[in-house]
């Protein structure tokens, strides 16, 4: 076949696909606007109870009730469409869910929704539709191009979006309880029956007076023994790839924790005035993001935040690894979100083996200097990335670091075990993260406070800006866990950012820790927590939060002189 009849056939085929395009977002645009009217509508409806439920009764559509104070939206997709479910189920699915995440996002933000039809269709539009409202990842420019070089994606089909793979978790980690191991050991009872893999659940409570652990109790159902296997991450951590979970461990304490997952679009900020030059010219402001480097000349990994902004810092001295030598190197953005979700969120860290076992292999294109590391598990392998940080925008690496300059004498420090830190954190910063849930960026959130006693810590929150004070707190006794010095009676209260410290300390419980002396220490307005597990040993750096306002009023000078730079530059040039 000639050329310039490919030619033609290809023109028509353009022609017809734009032709269709047209035609689909035309049809996507009115879904949307059909999507928000059904949603207001429900609002005026759905006050009077008895008249929605007579309109249902009368389709012959069934109403279930459901858990939690959300409204149901399903019946509601079936009233309006009139889709037959055996053939649509997941139409009415996505729908009732897309209604759900509009109701969420009117309700929180209602006060700045002024033309309510508008403006929701408009967030919908700026979101990108209504798999992004719901929450659903859109495939990256990254990510499309690493499915076109061959790179192994991790399928989804035929999966929930919820789907951990729990079945292949529970059977690794039979195994691997099988041949870890014991941490201690007792002689058989008569009542602790095993079950058919020699597992048993043993109810034990702790004496306090004794530090001896005395059994109450015993069972071998095997949902109790699955749900006691997934909850031990010290059985697992232990076969993991030395390599794979050194990663792992130091990003865990800056990790958005599984009960936020659905909320990290809002987790993460966009910086006011740092911005990035796209392909086609358009400016984009950089998002703020958990930045994982890797210091070779001081064998540490390092986690900040980038752009520069005050953030939690994390310095990582491995015992024995060494993952590189040479410059310093920065983690793929895309890998470290994954590995976050996947590996750590969803428990899936003891399916997959690392190569190499202790480094980092060169990796290198024409464009780039990298390492990887490539992960494999049964049913996928994935490579996680490592760049050049030298070769990188200087946003994307330039975070703050731990100062190394001797430090003035410590107001107070905490001395706690394992047990102490668990029960602050159920106790404490579980239950403000339980009750905060997405409303982490109202004002009265934005701050805590931790005020030292000599015989509890308080966890202080929902900031009163007229009253100058916080009006609840949450309170940890030290018992026996934990002891403190009180070096400095007037600097015992501390305010700290929620989005950094709520992570750090719901996070290092959950750490295998090696040793019982975790330190929490108070030195000039700042927090240190000094902890370190049988791979590392880890110091985090809690700012105040004044220092989060300060750097934010610094930056904005320094944009302000950067523009007035700019325009003088301009006008000299005319």
């Amino acid at each position: 076949m000639q050329s310039e009849e490919l030619n033609q056939r290809l023109t028509q085929l353009q022609n017809a696909a734009d032709s269709q395009t047209q035609t689909f977002e035309s049809s996507r645009d009115k879904l949307y606007q059909n999507i928000v009217d059904t949603y207001l509508w429900w609002r005026e409806a759905s006050k009077d109870g008895a008249y929605l439920k007579s309109l249902y009764k009368d389709a012959g559509i069934r109403t279930r009730a459901r858990g939690g104070n959300q409204p149901n939206f399903y019946p509601l997709v079936r009233l309006v469409w009139n889709i037959d479910i055996t053939k649509k189920a997941s139409t009415v699915s996505d729908w009732a869910k897309s209604l759900l995440a509009l109701h969420e996002t009117a309700t929180e933000d209602a006060a700045k929704y002024s033309n309510m039809r508008s403006d929701l269709i408009n967030h919908i539009h700026d979101l990108g539709g209504l798999s992004e409202l719901r929450g659903e990842k859109r495939m990256t420019e990254n990510q499309l191009f690493a499915e076109e070089d061959g790179e192994e994606l991790e399928s989804t089909r035929g999966k929930k979006s919820s789907s951990t793979g729990s079945d292949e978790i529970i059977e690794t980690k039979k195994q691997q309880a099988k041949s870890v191991a014991a941490k201690a050991k007792l002689k058989a009872f008569p009542s602790a029956i095993a079950n058919t893999d020699d597992f048993v659940v043993i109810l034990a409570r702790r004496n306090r007076h004794t530090n001896e652990l005395e059994v109450v109790g015993s069972n071998y159902n095997d949902d109790l023994i699955e749900s006691a296997l997934l909850a031990c991450t010290d059985i697992d951590r232990a076969s993991v790839t030395p390599s794979l979970r050194l990663i792992a461990e130091a990003i865990q304490p800056h990790a958005v924790p599984a009960k936020l997952e659905k909320y990290r679009k809002k987790f993460f900020d966009e910086s006011k005035y740092i911005e990035r030059i796209q392909a086609d010219g358009t400016k984009e402001k950089v998002r703020e993001s958990t930045t994982v480097l890797v210091d070779a000349k001081n064998n540490e990994i390092i986690i900040t935040k980038t752009p520069r902004k005050a953030s939690c810092v994390t310095h990582v001295k491995p015992k024995k690894l060494k993952l590189h030598s040479g410059s310093t190197l920065v983690m793929r953005g895309s890998d470290r979100s994954w590995l976050e979700r996947e590996l750590l969120n969803n428990q899936k860290l003891p399916l997959y083996s690392a190569e190499p076992v202790d480094t980092l292999v060169e990796n290198s294109t024409d464009t780039h200097t990298r390492y990887s590391l490539q992960l494999t598990a049964s049913n996928h392998s994935r490579k996680i990335f490592f760049y050049d940080a030298d070769e990188m925008p200087s946003e994307t690496v330039n975070g703050l670091r731990i100062d190394v300059s001797p430090q003035q004498e410590c107001s107070w420090e905490i001395t706690a075990y394992a047990q102490w830190l668990a029960e602050f954190d159920a106790e404490c910063v579980s239950q403000w993260i339980n009750q905060i849930k997405s409303h982490f960026n109202k004002k009265h959130n934005q701050k805590v406070g931790i005020s030292v006693d000599t015989d509890a810590l308080k966890l202080w929150w929902w900031w009163d800006e007229g009253k100058a004070d916080y009006l609840k707190c949450f309170t940890m006794p030290f018992g026996a866990d934990a002891s403190v010095q009180i070096n400095d009676t007037q600097n015992t209260t501390m305010h700290l950012n929620p989005k950094d410290a709520m992570l750090l300390f719901t996070s290092i419980p959950t750490l295998p820790l090696a040793s019982h002396k975790t330190k929490v220490t108070g030195i000039n307005g700042a927090v240190y927590i000094d902890y370190e597990t049988d791979l590392a040993t880890y110091r985090s750096w809690l700012p105040q939060y004044e220092m989060y306002e300060t750097l934010a009023q610094e930056q904005k000078q320094l944009h302000k002189a950067y523009k007035a730079a700019q325009r003088a530059a301009a006008k000299k040039a005319q």
